[in-house]
């Protein structure tokens, strides 16, 4: 299942639990901040793949993504972060990683997305 959230551009307006595979988007100023919970693999990357391109195409102004509650990404997943990294990078829109488990944290490093997509803190 997958649910989008779509928050008031209040700041201080609280995201719902997250639990399964699960979107949460968040727009506020132009800036997406999208969080995934659960699964980032074969079963899943195909929808994260057309929400993201989807946000691609809005051209906002920055598309952050919020991993903190993936618990598995396999090379499906991989795959739709080079490809949305690679989309944002052609329209000029900064693509950033953050709040990555430690196992996911391990597979960027390992895989080189690191060297490739931009990685920050919370």
């Amino acid at each position: 299942m997958i649910a989008k959230w779509k928050a008031p551009h209040d700041a201080g307006t609280a995201r719902p639990t997250c639990s399964n595979v699960r979107v949460d988007e968040h727009v506020a100023d132009d800036v997406v901040d999208y969080k995934v919970s659960g699964r980032f693999d074969s079963q899943t990357a195909a929808n994260h793949q057309q929400e993201l391109m989807s946000i691609v195409d809005k051209g906002v102004s920055c598309i952050t993504l919020d991993l903190s509650g993936v618990t598995h990404l396999s090379t499906a997943g991989i795959r739709v972060l080079l490809m949305v990294g690679r989309a944002a990078q052609v329209k000029s829109i900064p693509f950033e990683l953050h709040s990555l488990p430690a196992a996911v944290s391990e597979i960027v490093r390992i895989t080189g997305l690191a060297e490739v997509l931009t990685l920050r803190e919370a």
